[in-house]
């Protein structure tokens, strides 16, 4: 009747107690008359006494099923639903009991944890779909930057390859305006990448030593062509000792673009000065502080408020003189955060704006900065032996590509479709440098490169040159293609300056001297 219940024991318990103590006070009331009238029990009283037995019986049968109605049953009823509960069955609702009771203090503690588990299941649920939704835009846009940065490899490749032939006067203009165009479309495809992973918490920094005179330089060449094309001014206020620190040397770097991009953009007359210095601190930290000054248009009262948030331009109408996506300053803000930093505006509409870039970093030490400063030397080109390439790349125009780049160097070069076929080219022959593709169907480049390293350490070969041809150069890409084995690292679209600086990198770089003269 009770089962494994404890309160169903419990009531039955009470109702055997409640039955023996009255089946005794029975007793003991007929002992005690027939011990105080000295007479046998007569019938009549022997029959009041079982009766009176009887009674006490199926009232505590009454009694034990009164009590198991109204404790028992609730609370085995509530333990099954708080067992269907914890097997994840949150349609089952708590059972209705006395609301003046402990029972209805558990009951209403019950369907509150029912109710709180199903909003925190749903909300899990959510997150989980807006972490899948960051997902999938993120592989799409990863999926989109592959597929338009091989066709801008051979626009913008092929460019500077014509770049350096013999043009008229009107060619060369229309040259310049076909490299412009396609630089500001790989600007606007690298903003959308980083926008989405900064969205979905996947952006990375490197954290390498740098000298930033070096980066601020840098920044403002990119620019020097276009200021001098309005007639303004470029300053740079920096001491000439290098200010070294360590941090992300292409994200500063890109943050400085933006900034003076838009300067030189919206300043037609003046100058655009900027400032950087370096201010130690306690614990070998320091604080950067790099400022971008301009006497442009300015920023109007309006729109300062919300200058950095995305897709926000300055002009916005259909007919604005500037182009732009309203992204840079957005993305470059959340990477000065990142950097544990900060980037911040005033302006003057009509007078210019100020722009101060501050990061917290920390020193470097003179010895960390003295790599990846040699000259750029090509001995195996200057030498009557021509450098010897293997370029493995899957696509056929940015192999044409590639082909006339090394071209320019006098290289020898030899194609492989995949990364199986360049384990077979590389078996067969002797060569100075491979410029591997990181996605090519069959065998990729990390799993080839990971193979060949293995295969030179077997059979005791002279480590052969590796650098790496990807899309883009986020870190944890290029972390992915050194772990494998690799030299260096060149993002694609691959423009003739940065090929050749990577391959001057490997050939003449320590490790590879020391690589040659061991063997």
């Amino acid at each position: 009747m009770f089962g494994r219940s404890l309160t169903g024991r419990l009531v039955a318990v009470i109702a055997v107690v409640t039955t023996v103590c009255v089946l005794m006070v029975v007793v003991a009331v007929t002992w005690a008359s027939y011990l105080m009238t000295s007479t046998a029990v007569t019938g009549r009283t022997a029959l009041a006494a079982v009766m009176f037995g009887f009674t006490a019986v199926v009232l505590a049968a009454l009694v034990a099923w009164r009590l198991g109605r109204e404790l028992s049953k609730p609370v085995v009823v509530m333990a099954q639903t708080m067992r269907r509960m914890a097997e994840g069955d949150l349609d089952v609702v708590a059972p209705p009991t006395h609301a003046a009771t402990e029972l209805g203090d558990m009951a209403e503690a019950l369907e509150a944890f029912r109710t709180n588990a199903r909003e925190r299941l749903e909300a899990e649920a959510g997150r989980r779909a807006a972490e899948k939704t960051a997902q999938d835009r993120s592989d799409l846009l990863a999926v989109m930057s592959h597929e338009i940065r091989t066709p801008m490899n051979g626009v913008l490749g092929m460019a500077d390859a014509l770049g350096r032939t013999a043009l008229t006067q009107d060619q060369r203009q229309m040259l310049t305006l076909l490299t412009q165009s396609g630089d500001i479309l790989l600007g606007l495809l690298n903003n959308v990448l980083d926008y989405s992973k900064i969205e979905s918490g996947r952006l990375e920094l490197q954290r390498a030593p740098l000298d930033l005179r070096r980066v601020v330089d840098a920044a403002v060449a990119a620019f020097a062509t276009e200021a001098a094309r309005k007639g303004v001014r470029l300053c740079v206020d920096a001491p000439e000792a290098p200010l070294r620190i360590l941090g992300d040397a292409s994200r500063i770097g890109q943050v400085l673009q933006n900034l003076l991009s838009n300067a030189v953009k919206f300043t037609d007359a003046g100058e655009v000065a900027i400032t950087a210095a370096v201010q130690p601190g306690a614990g070998g930290r320091c604080e950067v502080r790099i400022s971008v000054q301009d006497t442009g248009i300015g920023i109007s009262p309006e729109l300062k408020p919300r200058l950095f948030e995305k897709f926000v331009q300055g002009d916005a109408s259909s007919t604005r003189a500037h182009d732009g996506a309203g992204l840079g300053l957005a993305i470059s803000r959340e990477l000065a955060r990142l950097m544990g930093g900060d980037l911040s505006v005033t302006s003057q509409e009509g007078e210019g704006s100020t722009f101060t870039l501050t990061l917290v970093a920390e020193l470097a030490a003179e010895a960390l900065l003295e790599a990846g400063s040699l000259p750029f030397t090509m001995p195996y080109v200057q030498s009557a032996r021509p450098l010897r390439v293997l370029a493995v790349e899957d696509n056929a125009s940015n192999r044409q590509v590639i082909g006339i780049m090394l071209e320019m160097i006098g290289a020898r070069t030899t194609f492989a479709f995949d990364g199986a076929e360049a384990m077979e080219r590389w078996s067969d022959d002797v060569f100075d440098l491979v410029l591997m593709d990181v996605e090519m169907p069959v065998m990729d480049g990390l799993t080839a490169t990971r193979a060949i390293r293995a295969r030179e350490r077997a059979e005791e070969r002279t480590p052969v040159g590796i650098i790496a041809v990807a899309d883009g150069a986020q870190a944890e890409q290029v972390e992915a293609c050194l772990a494998a084995g690799m030299n260096a690292h060149v993002g694609k679209p691959v423009r003739p300056s940065t090929l050749f600086g990577a391959i001057d990198q490997v050939l003449n770089g320590p490790e590879t001297i020391r690589a040659r003269q061991a063997a």
